[in-house]
């Protein structure tokens, strides 16, 4: 398991108690720390895009209008700089965890 949040390199927290390991439920890994994860804007309360999620004024952006059911994404934050550090990280430096 990493120590270490994949985009500043802070601690992460993914100590098990006993609780968890007794509810037999998977093990999911943090890769971010709390920190980053508020640094991410969520999609919660704007104008989005009906089939993918991502920010729009229009009921269907112009990807989904041109892609047309070829690929479905859901967008869960928005592509602030945030992101944009993470996406930078898990392309360009290898953190494929």
């Amino acid at each position: 398991m990493l120590k270490n949040c994949l985009l500043y390199n802070r601690g992460l927290n993914n100590n098990l108690d006993l609780s968890f390991i007794l509810s037999f439920r998977k093990i999911t890994p943090k890769l971010v720390c709390e920190g980053c994860i508020t640094s991410f804007s969520t999609l919660v309360d704007h104008k989005t895009c009906i089939r993918c999620g991502k920010l729009s004024a229009i009921l269907e952006c112009a990807d989904c209008q041109q892609w047309n059911d070829q690929f479905v994404n859901r967008a869960m934050f928005q592509y602030d700089e945030a992101m944009r550090n993470f996406f930078q990280h898990y392309k360009f430096q290898g953190d494929y965890y």
